[in-house]
């Protein structure tokens, strides 16, 4: 039996989106023959969460299961799925917008919940058992951050994604969504889209200026909130 694997807190990497980059003719690479299809360039798999998307085939968007003459897209993954054979000729992403996902400079910890919501669903009957019975109606993703604060974000991310300090603050008040990338181990990552719910900024005199970001999970177009994958 294999030895588990586990991984120090100071090897995972946080990343969080940027500035949106519009496609054009971005190249797909054929993974389940002329169905299936994952953006070639990796650096551009984390698609905007809401803009429109369309490819060089002459197949139509939908956002749930693909079926025939119809496609959809996984924009955590950056993948794209044909429900009709696109051939042996190449297909390109020709609308829709990637993400450049910034590193985190100055992260030392973070957390992700995902809970269901259950309701009583018991019900009176004779052959019912002395037991409740509950179903599952909602789930909810939720987490925290927790940073060195910096007021600016040149010194928060290796690249500045906006010009105006502080970053998260500045986006309490208004209807950003952010891709959050968790490197968990060296085999895993997770993705969610998320709004920035809470900000706390403390200082003490014995310590260093720390700030906690606490956010809210949201659901794209295809109604996805988080994905875990292999990395």
């Amino acid at each position: 039996m294999a030895a588990a694997v586990v991984t120090p807190g100071h090897h995972a990497c946080l990343y969080i989106s940027g500035a949106g980059t519009a496609y054009a003719a971005e190249a797909l690479t054929n993974v389940t023959p002329n169905t299936y299809y994952l953006i070639t360039a990796a650096t551009h798999r984390v698609m905007h969460p809401t803009v429109a998307v369309t490819t060089s085939s002459a197949d139509t968007y939908t956002p749930g299961s693909p079926g025939p003459n119809k496609f959809t897209v996984n924009r955590l993954r950056g993948a794209v799925s044909f429900g009709t054979d696109q051939g042996a000729g190449a297909v390109t992403m020709t609308g829709g917008q990637w993400l450049e996902m910034q590193p985190m400079l100055y992260a030392k910890d973070f957390s992700i919940s995902v809970k269901p919501k259950l309701v009583d669903t018991t019900v009176m009957s004779c052959a019912a058992g002395p037991y409740v019975s509950n179903g599952q109606v909602l789930r909810e993703l939720t987490g925290s951050i927790g940073t060195f604060f910096t007021p600016d974000s040149a010194a928060t991310f290796a690249v500045a994604t906006v010009p105006d300090p502080p970053y998260f603050l500045d986006h309490l008040t208004d209807d950003t969504v952010f891709a959050l990338r968790f490197y968990l181990t060296a085999h895993w990552e997770m993705l969610a889209w998320v709004k920035v719910d809470t900000e706390k900024i403390a200082l003490a005199v014995d310590s260093m200026e720390d700030e906690t970001v606490s956010f809210q999970g949201v659901a794209d177009n295809e109604g996805r909130v988080c994905l875990l994958m292999s990395a």
